[in-house]
């Protein structure tokens, strides 16, 4: 199953989370949320794989959401529709994101660099343009 319940959930921001990854609600296709998903999701794709996951951590509302690369199998359509859910319904969440998107550098007001396991910087992202060798040379 897409989602195993338990507990107690608000059904309008279940709604709201299904439509913004395309999760059928109404169970017309085979993405929605009957959908038996088999062992090691091999019957759907790493988008939709991406997608759950996603819908799953939201679902919960952490308080801090670790990603490491989340969206990659994800259009930019939908990962531009993610983060502006992050950042219209998920005030009190904090995001330590793992990105090589440049694109996404909008979303987020702070950025670490690590190079060679060591922080090389850590401000903002307008500042690390400047100040950042290793940021420079990734995103300029």
């Amino acid at each position: 199953m897409i989602f195993d319940f338990k507990g107690t959930y608000n059904l309008n921001y279940l709604i709201k989370i299904c439509q913004l990854f395309d999760i059928d609600i109404e169970n017309k296709s085979p993405f929605s949320l009957n959908a038996f998903v088999v062992e090691n999701a091999k019957n759907i794709s790493n988008g939709q794989r991406q997608k759950i996951g996603l819908a799953r951590a939201l679902l919960k509302k952490p308080k801090l959401l670790i990603m490491d690369e989340a969206t990659c199998h994800l259009d930019n359509n939908v990962e531009d529709k993610l983060y502006d859910f992050f950042k219209n319904n998920c005030q009190s969440l904090t995001i330590i994101n793992v990105i090589h998107n440049k694109s996404l550098l909008n979303y987020f007001t702070k950025v670490l660099v690590v190079d060679k396991g060591r922080i090389e910087f850590f401000g903002d992202i307008s500042e690390a343009y400047v100040k950042s060798k290793v940021f420079g040379k990734l995103f300029s």
